[in-house]
């Protein structure tokens, strides 16, 4: 492989349009895995909310309506980021980022049960003529007409989950801050939360049963779409957002993408890296790093003994082109491009 020279005055190589479609490359495995996350997510809160929450009718005090919003959100947070992270090649990374997203999603859920407390005392028909003669675009008039009118519409508890939604996806963007898009992730946020406030009033019964039969008909109502949406969101969201990324061919998780942002992304055996790697075939602890500059992707060794294979040709600084094969110790992963729409 040509080496680049410190100045990045690069050689001219043959390059082909990337003529392929992001749809047409979905990583199935990586939208199982996600919804899978999000699912388990929400049977563990639906454990913790049927146990922590004794009575299930639904007009509740300040403090249980907390208790629900934390059951209901540490759960699916940790759900999302088991999905995301390597537990088995970085367990120590894992926990920081899951901690981390915890810590936001209660943070969150305190948030949202003050804006309960402060809903039923705001004087909405007075709020909207306001909103209506703001000298704003429309595009930001209309969505805060919207936001108003919500509650003259859907119950507050409705709502509040649909904002949990949310908050479970900004959380989790603060875990995991590397590996996805902050916009693609308040994205997938916001699609979740709207689908499930429109879905709960269809879900949730009229008439819940007493005792321990009615908290698991609530928790399980409230709590599988979630997580389900949740995760299916997130997986659409980053599949349609997606322009660069690494398809794994041989190693852990063959089939796993990892989309390329702005942020370098790293690989290496040590549990802070992108991509956590075998420490088999003399990989390093920080082996290569994937970067964008001037618009070209470009890999490059981190320590000068670091071996780098792109297409069966050792690699120094190089650029990665659309379907070029990379390969460090025993995992092999291919570069994909595709055009912006």
């Amino acid at each position: 492989m040509t080496d680049i020279s410190p100045e990045f005055n690069y050689p001219t190589l043959p390059h082909l349009r990337a003529t392929r479609s992001a749809w047409t490359h979905w990583s199935w495995y990586d939208v199982a895995r996600t919804v899978g996350g999000g699912l388990l997510g929400a049977l563990a809160g639906a454990v913790l909310l049927v146990w922590c929450t004794p009575d299930a009718g639904r007009a509740v005090t300040t403090g249980l309506w907390l208790r629900r919003l934390l059951c209901a959100a540490l759960p699916l947070t940790l759900g999302l980021c088991l999905a995301e992270g390597h537990l088995r090649r970085a367990r120590e990374a894992w926990l920081r980022a899951a901690g981390t997203a915890v810590l936001w999603a209660a943070g969150g859920c305190l948030l949202l049960v003050a804006l309960g407390v402060l809903l039923p005392h705001i004087r909405w028909e007075a709020v909207i003529p306001w909103l209506t003669a703001l000298h704003v675009p429309f595009w930001v008039r209309g969505p805060l007409l919207w936001l108003a009118a919500l509650p003259a519409h859907l119950s507050t508890e409705v709502v509040a989950w649909g904002l949990c939604a949310v908050v479970v996806s900004l959380a989790f963007a603060r875990g995991f801050p590397g590996a996805r898009h902050p916009g693609q992730t308040l994205a997938a946020g916001l699609l979740a939360g709207v689908l499930l406030g429109a879905l709960l009033p269809a879900l949730l019964p009229d008439a819940l049963p007493a005792g321990t039969a009615g908290r698991w008909l609530y928790a399980l109502a409230v709590l599988l779409p979630a997580g389900g949406l949740l995760g299916f969101c997130h997986a659409v969201v980053r599949e349609w957002g997606k322009r660069q990324w690494l398809l794994v061919l041989f190693g852990d998780h063959p089939g796993r993408h990892y989309p390329l942002y702005d942020a370098p992304l790293t690989l290496g055996t040590a549990p802070d890296n992108t991509l956590v790697l075998d420490v088999t075939g003399g990989v390093r602890p920080h082996h290569a790093i994937i970067r964008r500059e001037d618009g070209r992707v470009l890999i490059a060794p981190i320590v000068p003994e670091a071996l780098v294979v792109l297409c069966d040709r050792r690699a120094d600084v190089s650029e990665l082109f659309d379907g070029n094969d990379l390969q460090i110790g025993e995992t092999v992963v291919r570069y994909y491009s595709v055009p912006d729409r």
